[in-house]
């Protein structure tokens, strides 16, 4: 039996709380990874649960993510490292 990748547990587990986001922000490498990723996950994901995954390109620049979590405006839901 095939293990669910880890990326759909996360994405589930966010959109399955008690304050549900209609739409989640996944932020990775851009490219042919994000297309593979687009299509094994996001259309998936989005055509299971009705909600929208706004994927976004980023260069792992790890100091955006530390300034957003500085000021406390976390606005990335999910995020490739």
């Amino acid at each position: 039996m095939r293990q669910l990748p880890k990326f759909i547990l996360l994405a589930a587990a966010l959109s399955a709380g008690i304050a549900h986001a209609a739409e989640l922000t996944v932020v990775n490498f851009g490219g042919a990874n994000s297309d593979a990723q687009k299509f094994a996950y996001v259309e998936p994901f989005e055509k299971a649960t009705g909600d929208k995954l706004v994927v976004v390109e980023y260069n792992g620049e790890m100091a955006k993510v530390k300034a957003m979590v500085d000021a406390k405006r976390v606005s990335w839901d999910l995020v490739e490292v």
